[in-house]
């Protein structure tokens, strides 16, 4: 939900090439510290995100996402990552209201890992 400061968050479950595979969580707009910015919106989505990471655990490191998100009723965004650790991409898909374009630092936390091949 963004009304110019915004709250977001996300779960999700990751993979990369080493083997690894992790459940992690995001969040974004609960403090100075990792803020997101937009217009107008609310949804819930679905999403998929590609990145250039080395392993999953890189996910867990500092990174800034701009992107915009919108519909009526059905919701798509897309999002585009830049840190110096990785460079990606994410797309949306599911239920809200509004339209937003958006800046957010979020802080991602592993919470269970099914494999650790560091």
């Amino acid at each position: 939900m963004t009304v110019i400061w915004g709250v977001s968050g996300s779960l999700g479950r990751s993979w990369d090439h080493r083997g690894n595979s992790v459940v992690q969580f995001s969040h974004s707009g609960l403090s100075l510290d990792n803020p997101h910015m937009g217009l107008f919106d609310v949804g819930a989505a679905g999403y998929f995100s590609w990145t250039n990471a080395d392993t999953v655990y890189d996910l867990e490191k500092p990174v800034v996402m701009a992107g915009g998100s919108g519909g009526l009723l059905k919701y798509g965004g897309f999002d585009i990552f830049f840190s110096p650790h990785y460079q990606g991409f994410q797309v949306q898909g599911g239920f809200g209201k509004g339209i937003d374009m958006h800046v957010t630092v979020p802080n991602t936390t592993t919470l269970y890992s099914f494999e650790d091949k560091r």
